[in-house]
């Protein structure tokens, strides 16, 4: 699947909705791959919000005896990606991309 900007994640989430996904993100010289699920639609906490719902572990931090929600979120400095657990409402941290250029590509895996 081709790659794409921060513009069209939501659009491209959307099409890719109820779907086991491989979300790989290119930013500052590092790229990070993420495997999951992306929720329904409805199941989007807000709308235009989507997430990528992970199993424990998959996110290499702390707090990992519980599924994560990762979500590309806007910052001062560009865009971060964002940690929540599925069954709170508090995010728990964000993973800084820095200003550049941020590219992204969504496979699905099923």
């Amino acid at each position: 699947m081709d790659e794409f900007g921060p513009d069209e994640w939501v659009a491209r989430c959307r099409a890719l909705a109820g779907r086991q996904v491989c979300w790989i993100v290119r930013a500052g010289g590092t790229e990070r791959r993420y495997q999951g699920r992306l929720p329904r639609v409805a199941l989007w906490r807000e709308p235009g919000e989507p997430h990528l719902v992970l199993p424990p572990g998959a996110t290499d931090g702390v707090h990992v005896l519980s599924e994560m929600e990762l979500r590309l979120t806007p910052t001062g400095a560009g865009f971060g990606l964002t940690r929540r657990r599925w069954h709170e409402e508090a995010d728990l941290d964000a993973i800084p991309l820095g200003c550049e250029p941020i590219r992204m590509r969504l496979e699905v895996l099923e």
